[in-house]
């Protein structure tokens, strides 16, 4: 049959089908591990036009709920083994001070959860270590990063059962930090550990083959993190808390009792490109699992109904060989006076910019509403390739 030819019904039918396979494509899509450049693109416009009527911001991270502890400064120097070879000197955070501030700290426990962004490599070894390492081994929340694709690199097996996989995957057409992944190859990240170990039934990203999910609600395993949020105000070396002469300074209760504690490289070493400019890796870690906590992973019921609509309606549209202006002027007329007014403007938005713009305006929506980024580019040059194809075989006259 000539599509020009094909019914209703039959268009409508197909429609809903291209809907539901560029719904599940969208799905795979949000998965990726890999950045995206729309994903990109739409989050820095959003954050722009934030800046504009917001310029203060708003910051995820409050200052009363989180203390960071900078160890760059405190360093120590020891001898570096490979193979069982020394190969020279190298430079590691001051295990001892950590020990002495992690001892402190596991005699209270009332701290909500430590985040300790800090490698513990084989070949870097210290007399401390084995008391270190068990007394990390015992505390209660509390995670440390590993990075690659094995546990086994880290300097003790104590350590395995607190490590949690820290790192992200660019790629040749983005360099930059931009979507950070809870799960790879089946490895849990270091955020979704501190989001798992929380003690709440049920909460946490479980993966189902392709689907993911949490708690039973349809999840995804990639999120794209907004660094504007991310910046600490205040930040406390290592060595005002803890020295070699004294075993632990009084440290204030106040910056321990209910709080996060994250411990990390903030001004040297550990520092990731992201379109906000230089990030610390603890602040992205932190972030990523801030992100889980307040449910950025979690794919929104709302906008997966309306987008399937869009879908619908957009393939109907190409396949009836019409546009969307005149589709809505065939099908939709209001009759009350604001009714009118609220469909001319949106027939003139229409008339003017094409689906993409429509889909970009949904997506601007979902973020300044729930602070969730979603996938656009690709999506539209799906249904504008789909179109390009329906138009040059209808020029040559072939049958679909």
């Amino acid at each position: 049959m000539i599509l020009k030819r094909m019914s209703i019904k039959r268009k409508i039918t197909i429609s809903t089908a291209i809907a539901s396979f560029m719904m599940l494509f969208c799905y795979f899509i949000t998965n990726m591990g890999y950045p995206i450049s729309g994903e990109k693109t739409i989050m820095i416009c959003c954050e722009y036009v934030k800046k504009i009527f917001n310029p203060n911001g708003d910051s995820a991270i409050k200052s009363d709920s989180v203390t960071f502890v900078n160890v760059c400064y405190d360093l120590e120097l020891i001898d570096k083994v490979v193979d069982g070879d020394m190969i020279g000197k190298t430079a590691i955070v001051d295990r001892k001070k950590l020990y002495d501030l992690l001892s402190y700290l596991d005699k209270n426990r009332d701290y909500k959860y430590i985040l300790l962004d800090v490698f513990f490599e084989k070949g870097c070894c210290t007399s401390i270590d084995g008391a270190l390492f068990s007394l990390i081994n015992r505390m209660p929340r509390i995670v440390i990063p590993y990075s690659g694709e094995r546990k086994d690199t880290l300097a003790d097996v104590q350590l395995q059962d607190k490590a949690g996989r820290a790192s992200y995957f660019p790629t040749m057409f983005e360099s930059d930090f931009v979507k950070y992944p809870y799960y790879s190859d089946g490895i849990k990240s270091l955020p979704l550990m501190m989001y798992e170990d929380r003690d709440l039934y049920g909460f946490g990203l479980h993966s189902y083959w392709l689907w993911y999910s949490d708690n039973w609600r349809l999840a995804r395993r990639s999120v794209i993190l907004n660094m504007e949020k991310s910046q600490p105000k205040t930040i406390i070396n290592l060595g005002e808390l803890v020295n070699s002469e004294s075993p632990l300074i009084e440290v204030d209760t106040t910056l321990h009792t209910s709080k996060y504690i994250v411990i990390g490289d903030f001004f040297e070493k550990d520092k990731h490109n992201t379109y906000e400019g230089e990030i610390p890796g603890s602040v992205i870690l932190f972030n990523a699992y801030l992100a889980l906590l307040h449910g950025q992973h979690i794919l929104s019921l709302w906008i997966g109904l309306v987008l399937f609509l869009l879908f619908i309606v957009y393939a109907f549209v190409i396949l009836n060989r019409t546009t969307l202006y005149e589709l809505l002027t065939q099908i939709i007329r209001p009759t009350s006076k604001w009714g009118k007014h609220i469909f001319q403007m949106l027939l003139f938005l229409i008339y003017w910019f094409d689906f993409p713009i429509c889909l970009a305006l949904l997506c601007a929506i979902t973020y300044f509403v729930e602070g969730k980024t979603y996938d656009i580019l690709i999506t539209s040059l799906c249904f504008q390739f789909m179109k390009f194809v329906i138009d040059l075989k209808l020029k040559k006259g072939k049958v679909l």
